[in-house]
């Protein structure tokens, strides 16, 4: 098992609708490698990085009903090993995909107002096992999930990352 660490420096988070191709380099998405590989999400965090004083967000991790192809980083986001024992195997998270990713309407799994100017937002899995969120799996209902900006929120400058173990 091995610990991983998604993450990105800077991102303008738009807003998106649900079942709406996501825009590349304004979401954090994981995906597993295999048909019965387990991502088991250890903490979610969002830091406001707005320069204005109301910069409203509505940050949503979900499933995803189309699942990204073709993924990669871009230069301010990287995916990395935490774990030294575990196999560094290949990065599971992405931020652009050659066939965009889409928020399910219906597969919400957590939901986070704040306000990007100096706000943040941070998520932790109660510690009891089986009570975790993770994907199973490469395709679409169960293999992807991703962190983007729901409406109703602002587009605004935020950083963050996924921590997740591999299993």
């Amino acid at each position: 098992m091995s610990i991983r660490s998604l993450n990105i420096q800077t991102m303008t988070a738009a807003p998106f609708a649900d079942a709406a191709n996501l825009t590349d380099a304004q979401h954090l998405s994981i995906q597993g490698s295999t048909a019965s590989e387990r991502l088991v999400v250890q903490e979610l965090y969002v830091g406001g990085l707005a320069p204005s004083a109301s910069s409203p967000m509505q940050m949503v991790f979900c499933r995803h009903s189309t699942v990204g192809a073709t993924l990669s980083l871009t230069a301010t986001a990287k995916d990395a090993n935490l774990d030294a024992t575990g196999a560094t195997g290949t990065a599971r998270g992405y931020n652009t995909a050659t066939t965009k990713p889409q928020r399910s309407a219906t597969l919400g799994l957590l939901s986070a107002a704040f306000n990007a100017f100096g706000g943040n937002w941070k998520w932790q899995p109660s510690g009891v096992p089986g009570k975790d969120i993770s994907t199973l799996g490469t395709g679409t209902t169960f293999g992807e999930a991703g962190l983007s900006n729901g409406t109703g929120g602002t587009s605004a400058l935020v950083g963050g990352h996924i921590l997740y173990e591999v299993m």
